[in-house]
């Protein structure tokens, strides 16, 4: 197992974080979509899980990962 130098475990734990954040705040936006909102939030709704799947894909690629 190669030796992960401290600054690279720590930018490692600051992107897993903020995977979670982004994925928790998409989970949430999801969630509330299901109640009566006007149009707009549907289309910043669309923008928002977009954006999350290319992080999401652009990250596993960093990772050597399948999706």
């Amino acid at each position: 197992m190669p030796l992960v130098p401290p600054d690279q475990q720590f930018f490692d734990a600051a992107r897993s974080l903020g995977s979670m954040i982004i994925k928790l705040v998409v989970t949430v936006m999801l969630v509330w979509a299901l109640a009566h909102h006007p149009y707009s939030y549907y289309i910043l709704l669309r923008w928002v899980v977009c954006g999350a799947a290319v992080f999401t894909v652009i990250r596993a690629a960093e990772l050597d990962k399948t999706v």
